[in-house]
């Protein structure tokens, strides 16, 4: 049996025959033997209550969902109330996924929480995900946490965080991504989104451009909709506001996607955390979250921008924030993409924006693009950029092409942001 965190990743990544295969009726039945679940007999789908008192948030989307995750938690925990909030994928280290009152979990929980599983599950092979979720989950029931988050992985019918009843579920702006499991079109895609809700329980829509499942789903939930039901808006000056209801509040403008962050507001305004707007507002001063228009100072005062923008909409938002806050200098970009992903699409959107591009192999990702292909896309463009072995290779030959008043953007996947903090000796820092 495995000893240490890393060992027992390693195994799991070899456990199921596959690294993604949705559905729940794996995950519900060890969960049930976990007594996890408040299972009635009558019952006759793969989900249930999370047994205890808790209150559990689950939030879907293509785009923002960490964001608004990261938003509920500051919030729940201004109000002096325990949370807990379980996301992937992680940066750095494999405990960023699951934490409680702000702090990543350690190794030892995760690892005792493994062995219990696997020592539960007797035959049903279950993925890297699930167990990752199952482990969140008995950690979070053991701990008695109160209000409990959610994110989901992939989808959200068939994710396996949609094996716990939701309390009140969220969705995020939706896009196309992930087609070969979600399907090619943005409604196709919020029906998958959509199956975290529950009859009965609330609904937080932050999409505005709503889908015929989106509408549907408005008149058969008690649902909460942006520009509807809440606003969350930017006002000039670095302020924006949030209003819902007789809330009405100004704050500083985050570095996060705001209708994400008036997801949250609006949430935390449904929990009734009795908070008050300058509550609301210490909460989300300097709201920020790890990879997401995130800038970091280095070396010779150089401005690192790192954004784990991986689709179309997350470039685009990147676009846009790079174009209203330019330097007096140069913008240079370090990136790698997943192959998987519309490259020439994401390309395409922020070329404008990018002087110079730096690009190497992952070497150490499977799933990851080769140069030679974002090379390509980047001379169909017309685009300057330097192609190197290693994005190791990309840091120091982008170091040497920097000057005071240049900015170094890092983006293109997880994996991207990751590597390039390691190869600064970001990681330790930042998490």
């Amino acid at each position: 049996m495995p000893k240490s965190l890393n060992d027992w990743l390693s195994w799991l990544e070899q456990l199921h025959p596959s690294e993604i295969e949705l559905g729940l009726e794996r995950i519900y039945r060890v969960a049930c033997r976990l007594g996890l679940l408040d299972v009635t007999p009558e019952r006759k789908c793969f989900s249930a209550p999370l047994i205890g008192d808790h209150s559990v948030i689950t939030v879907a989307g293509t785009n923002g969902k960490g964001s608004c995750v990261a938003t509920l938690e500051a919030l729940i925990a201004k109000s002096g109330r325990s949370v807990a909030t379980y996301t992937s994928p992680h940066l750095h280290h494999y405990c960023e996924r699951i934490r409680v009152d702000g702090q990543p979990v350690s190794e030892q929980s995760v690892c005792s929480a493994f062995e219990k599983i696997d020592q539960t599950r007797k035959d049903t092979s279950l993925t890297y995900f699930e167990f990752g979720t199952l482990a969140a989950l008995l950690i979070f029931v053991e701990y008695k946490i109160p209000y409990i988050v959610l994110e989901v992985g992939l989808g959200g019918r068939l994710d396996a965080v949609n094996v716990v009843d939701a309390d009140v579920a969220v969705i995020t702006p939706i896009d196309i991504d992930h087609q070969q499991w979600l399907g090619n079109d943005r409604n196709t895609i919020s029906k998958e989104k959509l199956g975290i809700t529950r009859p009965g329980k609330p609904l937080v829509i932050a999409e505005n451009i709503l889908t015929p499942a989106l509408e549907q789903a408005c008149q058969s939930s008690p649902t909460l909709r942006i520009e509807k039901d809440f606003i969350c808006r930017e006002l000039g000056n670095q302020q924006c506001e949030f209003v819902m209801n007789e809330l009405r509040m100004s704050f500083e403008l985050p570095r996060l996607p705001l209708a994400s962050v008036g997801a949250a507001l609006c949430v935390a305004n449904f929990l009734k955390l009795d908070m008050s707007s300058e509550a609301y507002r210490q909460a989300l001063l300097h709201l920020q979250l790890p990879g997401r228009l995130q800038s970091v100072y280095v070396d010779n005062n150089i401005e690192y921008l790192f954004d784990v923008a991986h689709n179309p909409a997350a470039v685009r938002r990147l676009a846009r924030y790079l174009r209203s806050s330019r330097p007096s200098g140069r913008t240079l970009a370090i990136a790698a993409f997943m192959a998987d992903k519309e490259i020439a699409h994401m390309v395409a959107l922020i070329h404008e924006e990018i002087d110079h591009w730096f690009i190497a192999d992952m070497l150490a990702n499977s799933r990851g693009a080769s140069a030679t292909t974002v090379a390509h896309h980047l001379n169909t463009i017309k685009a300057e950029y330097t192609q190197l072995a290693t994005l190791s290779d990309t840091v120091k030959a982008c170091q040497k092409l920097t000057s005071t008043h240049d900015r170094i953007v890092v983006f293109g996947s997880f994996v991207t942001v990751a590597d390039v903090q390691q190869c600064l000796q970001l990681d330790k820092g930042l998490i």
